[in-house]
């Protein structure tokens, strides 16, 4: 445990632990605990063990897989880059290694934009829960039907009327290189007790309780 976290842990036992005699909920206490005992600092993830690299990752796949949607950012011709909402596919959580696949037509704009770079950013907010995610990769464009029928649900014949065999059918596959994870505390009460107590102390308030980096080796 780092020093920085054993001074949280101090200062939080000091200030919470008799709770009790206070009339916040027996849940605050856990939650805003928990929130701060998982704080990371900026940087890559080197050195981790192999068990804390699959933690990392099966964690940000369960954050992925709250979300229905993220918006893909890609690199136009000038330079410039734009960004556009995408239905995230399911994941499984137990074999998730990174990658991530969107359905999309052949000859859509974003795919002009593939040709010319394959660094792509993708972003995910769940603000209820206070919590965001922003993956950089690479990406690539694939028509193998055995993978078009693994992700195929009937939903999608609202873009693809003729099915896994439409002519425009196509996925697309984003390997992850970085992610970035950011969790707040989504306790409003408990958000209102932490703004206190940077009042009391006169330390800044943070919005993002847990802050990590993870770096996925190729």
């Amino acid at each position: 445990m780092s020093p920085e976290v054993s001074a949280i842990k101090r200062l939080y036992v000091f200030t919470f632990s008799s709770s009790q005699k206070t009339k916040y909920p027996r849940n605050i206490k856990i939650n805003l605990y928990s929130s701060f005992i998982l704080q990371d600092y900026d940087g890559p993830n080197k050195g981790v063990s192999m068990k804390s690299h699959n933690f990392d990752l099966q964690h940000l796949a369960q954050l992925i897989s709250q979300t229905k949607f993220t918006m893909l950012t890609t690199v136009n011709e000038d330079g410039s880059m734009q960004s556009r909402p995408m239905a995230n596919q399911k994941i499984h959580l137990d074999k998730f290694n990174g990658v991530l696949w969107f359905f999309t037509k052949k000859d859509s704009f974003k795919i002009k934009d593939l040709n010319l770079s394959e660094d792509v950013n993708l972003a995910y907010s769940n603000p209820d829960k206070q919590q965001y995610v922003s993956i950089s990769g690479k990406a690539s464009l694939t028509t193998e039907k055995k993978l078009i029928k693994e992700f195929w649900t009937p939903a999608l014949k609202t873009w693809f009327p003729k099915g896994v065999n439409d002519p425009e059918i196509a996925l697309i596959r984003v390997e992850t290189k970085n992610a970035e994870i950011w969790e707040g505390v989504p306790n409003k009460l408990v958000q209102a007790v932490c703004m206190m107590r940077a009042i009391l102390t006169g330390k800044s308030y943070s919005h993002n309780a847990h802050h990590k980096h993870i770096h996925l080796q190729t």
